[in-house]
C-alpha cells in the first residue's frame, strides 16, 4: 500500500480535516520507524526503513493490516482535536491490529540469532 491510499481513506472518513501532506507523512514516518525498530529489525530479512518523503512511497505493512495506518492517523487527529473518546477508541483498534500484525510477522519470519548456545 502507498501513502496516498492511506491518506485518501482517512480524508474520506474525516472530511474537513485540514492536514497537510507533510504532516501525514511525518505521522506515518513515526509509525513506520516504530514498526521497523520493534518488529521487523528483530527478524531475519532484507526489509529496511528509509523515512518517507513522497505520497507515492510504499509502506512496510502488507495490505491485510493496512487499517493499522488509518487507526493511527485517526487517533492522532482525535488527540489534536481534544476528542479523548475518539482517540481512545482508535488507539484500542490500532493496538489490537498492531498485535495481530506483530504475531503474523513473528510467525512468518525467523528471529535474528543473538549468538551460539553452548550445551555443557
Amino acid at each position: 500500500m502507498i501513502i496516498r491510499d492511506v491518506i485518501d481513506r482517512v480524508e474520506q472518513q474525516r472530511a474537513g480535516c485540514d492536514i497537510s501532506l507533510e504532516e501525514y507523512i511525518s505521522c506515518l514516518n513515526i509509525l513506520e520507524e516504530d514498526i521497523y525498530t520493534n518488529i521487523i529489525s528483530a527478524h531475519e530479512g532484507k526489509a529496511e526503513f528509509d523515512a518517507h518523503s513522497s505520497e507515492d512511497d510504499t509502506l512496510l505493512v502488507p495490505d491485510m493490516y493496512a487499517d493499522l495506518y488509518s487507526f493511527w492517523l485517526f487517533a492522532r487527529i482525535d488527540l489534536a482535536n481534544g476528542d479523548i473518546g475518539g482517540y481512545t477508541n482508535n488507539m484500542i483498534l490500532y493496538n489490537n491490529l498492531m498485535d495481530e500484525y506483530s504475531r503474523y510477522y513473528t510467525r512468518s519470519h525467523m528471529p535474528k540469532t543473538k549468538g551460539r548456545v553452548r550445551w555443557c
